[in-house]
């Protein structure tokens, strides 16, 4: 997984063919048209401090303890929806 890249910015998902740039408004790849949070388009700064790298393995492998759809993802800041950060499991069972 490029989890384990020493420099994940340059991962082969950041490229056209996948996710598209990683920093700044996406302007590549398939998700260009794609709005977020305040109807802004969705921006990436995967180099940021607060963003520590991607997902890993043992993410999704938590991720995976869970088995309904009332489980989902929020980000551990509230303050700024447009930005990548790592995510936190919440579930409300």
């Amino acid at each position: 997984m490029d989890y384990y890249m020493p420099k994940p910015s340059m991962s082969i998902v950041w490229s056209k063919c996948f996710f598209g740039n990683g920093v700044g408004t996406v302007l590549k790849g398939p998700f260009q048209s794609i709005y977020g949070g305040f109807n802004t388009p969705v921006s990436r700064d995967i180099a940021a401090s607060e963003c520590h790298g991607l997902i890993s393995k043992e993410d999704i492998d938590e991720l995976m303890t869970f088995c309904n759809f009332a489980v989902g993802l929020i980000p551990y800041e509230k303050t700024n929806y447009n930005r990548l950060r790592k995510y936190m499991v919440y579930s409300n069972k």
